[in-house]
């Protein structure tokens, strides 16, 4: 095999977006630590078509990706082998691998993503991968273990190899690789064009506080709100600019809602004992508010101390039944260690949970239990931790949630189909997701949309109300907890948290099809 590291990176025969790469005295190989989406290492002596490679790869971060570019045409155009990692994920010990492509939209398209047994998630540590390119067929081999065989038709001829990697937090350690090598038919095509970079689709929302945001909703005149830490951000143009920044209302920060008649309602919910609903009006679209009122009290079936009270999203029906979701938690001690936190004492007890309201948020239901019966059968798995709950009603009725997990390798999903009265038990979702409160919409042609935190910053998108997904990773940011609402008919704003430096929340516009997602505004 030829070895492609030979030369150094301020040599003649590589290319680089988003700043050069180095490479030490022990012959590993660095990308930079700077603001860039995405760094890519070209090398563009050669062109391949088919091919064998290896690589050694090492996390140096946990919000980070190793990749191996085949096939590419310009920075818009390329397959990738990926091995992304996010915080949730290498802490429960679960590592992934991906064959993507990107295809001129901007957005990395997964064709196959999988879970691989037996290799750790702890960062630094160095793992082998291995390539294998005929025709349309794509094999890899992560230390020694093979991934299930990827057929595309995309891009056929030849083209240029490279690494791939990003930071999702901002500035700071990326992925390291070593004893790069190839082994193929050298060929000719187009130069590799310097002069194309990355597409990117994101807006800017707010330029300060980038670590998430709240609901998302229309006002009867037609502009969007969007609740962002201590305030509410208006835009007048359908999403693409937020100028207008209106003040919370007093004593109340919670989740917004636009009834059925048309008023702006925000509701929140008190998260420790007593579980107090409140309410607060607005009778101008957000600028100003009426006194909260005191509503309610959620109480518990069970007998179970739950300390802690999360309500997240808000989904309102077909029938108009709105539906709060959350998780409630039994109390547990918690100690911090050179800053992080960790548990003491008995592992606390989680539920996530369903609240209705006949009334437009007035009054709520007794808390029902995502996790359906049987109850806590001793033959049952006892399911991990769970948090935060993504919910959206198909266009036959049903209602799916996928809830976010702590150890497991994949979201926790159940249904409803008598508008969210009772559940089935909590399954093996389909795919690892986190941070996606708020983010799970039903679109006019039933298409599901769901954006959170992995691979990178992902959307999935269902066809089928559920039954499959496809992955697309729209933004190399990691912090997530966003929101999505429809703006015109299969036309998406997904808002999200971005990088932690520098703390930009930002937004996307894509339009869902039969065939693809695509972005409508391109950068």
């Amino acid at each position: 095999m030829t070895d492609l590291m030979t030369l150094q990176p301020h040599a003649e025969g590589w290319s680089f977006v988003e700043g050069s790469w180095q490479v030490d005295d022990q012959g590993v190989i660095v990308p930079p630590h700077n603001l860039g989406d995405e760094n890519l290492a070209i090398y563009n002596e050669h062109a391949f078509g088919d091919f064998e490679a290896e690589y050694e790869f090492r996390w140096d971060s946990v919000w980070t990706d190793a990749g191996f570019i085949f096939r590419g045409k310009d920075a818009r155009h390329y397959y990738l082998v990926q091995f992304p990692v996010v915080g949730q994920q290498y802490r429960a010990e679960h590592f992934w691998a991906a064959i993507s492509k990107v295809d001129g939209t901007g957005y990395l398209q997964v064709l196959n993503m999988q879970l691989v047994h037996g290799i750790s998630s702890t960062p630094w540590v160095w793992h082998h991968a291995r390539i294998r390119v005929q025709g349309n067929e794509f094999r890899l081999w992560v230390d020694g273990r093979p991934f299930p065989v990827v057929t595309d038709d995309t891009f056929s001829e030849s083209g240029y190899v490279g690494l791939y990697t990003h930071c999702a937090m901002g500035t700071g350690p990326r992925s390291s690789f070593k004893n790069v090598r190839i082994d193929g038919q050298k060929s000719t095509t187009t130069p590799w064009d310097n002069t194309i970079k990355p597409a990117h689709h994101y807006l800017p929302i707010d330029p300060k506080n980038g670590n998430g945001c709240g609901t998302i909703v229309r006002v009867p005149n037609g502009d969007l709100l969007i609740t962002i830490e201590e305030s509410i951000r208006c835009s007048k143009d359908n999403g693409r600019t937020w100028p207008d920044v209106y003040p919370l209302p007093q004593g109340i920060n919670g989740l917004l809602n636009v009834t059925q008649d048309g008023s702006l309602t925000m509701i929140s919910v008190n998260t420790t004992p007593p579980f107090t609903t409140k309410r607060v009006v607005s009778r101008d679209g957000g600028k100003a508010w009426l006194k909260p009122e005191q509503t309610g009290e959620v109480k518990f079936p069970t007998e179970k101390p739950y300390t802690e009270l999360y309500i997240g999203t808000l989904l309102t029906l077909h029938d108009g039944t709105l539906l709060a979701f959350g998780y409630a938690r039994t109390h547990q001690e918690q100690t911090t260690v050179e800053g992080r936190w960790y548990h003491q004492g008995p592992v606390p007890h989680y539920m996530n949970v369903c609240l209705r309201s006949k009334d437009n948020g007035q009054s709520w239901s007794t808390p029902s239990n995502l996790d359906g019966p049987p109850y806590e059968k001793a033959e049952m798995i006892a399911k991990d931790f769970t948090s935060e709950v993504s919910a959206a009603q198909t266009s036959d009725g049903k209602i799916i949630c996928l809830a976010r997990p702590f150890c497991s390798p994949f979201m926790w999903e159940s249904w409803s189909d008598n508008g969210g009265v009772t559940w089935t038990p909590q399954a093996r979702g389909p795919f690892a997701l986190y941070a996606c409160d708020r983010s799970m919409i039903s679109t006019t042609s039933g298409y599901l949309i769901i954006g959170g935190r992995f691979p990178a910053m992902a959307v999935q998108v269902s066809r089928d109300s559920g039954m499959t997904w496809q992955c697309h990773q729209v933004d190399s940011a990691g912090w997530a907890n966003g929101a999505m609402f429809e703006i015109e008919p299969d036309v998406v704003l997904f808002a999200y948290g971005s990088k932690e430096t520098p703390k930009t929340l930002r937004g996307q516009i894509m339009r869902i099809t039969e065939d693809t997602l695509e972005p409508l505004v391109v950068n």
